[in-house]
Formats: C-alpha cells, structure tokens, sequence
C-alpha cells in the first residue's frame, strides 16, 4: 500500500469487505482513486470470478479493525 510520498508499507488486511476465504486477486483503483475494484472466486467448488467494488474511503475509515 502506497502511503503518500513516505514509499510504501508492508501490506495489510482490508477486513471482511475484501479479503474473505476466498480468492481476491488483481486490484484496481479507479482514476480518481476512490473506488477499489478487484476479483474474487473460489476453488472448491470452481466458481469461475466475479467482478467487486468498493469506496476507498469506506476501507479507510475501517482501517482500525484490519490486521
């Protein structure tokens, strides 16, 4: 995760919203930076993935509840 002009930090978990059991793979933020796309499936059954969003800013102010 990229903080500002400080570089980067260790990478960290954004909560239920976005990291689940399942699969979450290539994030993507949009242009203006306030939404978080990325894709999630499962394996056991195979579920091929299905397209997720959420605003950036909802992550944020969750943030003191993520690892």
């Amino acid at each position: 995760m990229k903080h500002g002009r400080w570089g980067w930090q260790p990478a960290r978990n954004l909560g239920p919203t976005v990291n689940t059991e399942l699969d979450e793979y290539h994030p993507s933020l949009s242009p203006d930076h306030d939404t978080l796309y990325f894709v999630r499936h499962q394996y056991e059954p195979f579920v091929p993935g299905d397209l997720y969003h959420v605003r950036v800013g909802r992550l944020l102010s969750d943030a003191d509840v993520c690892d």
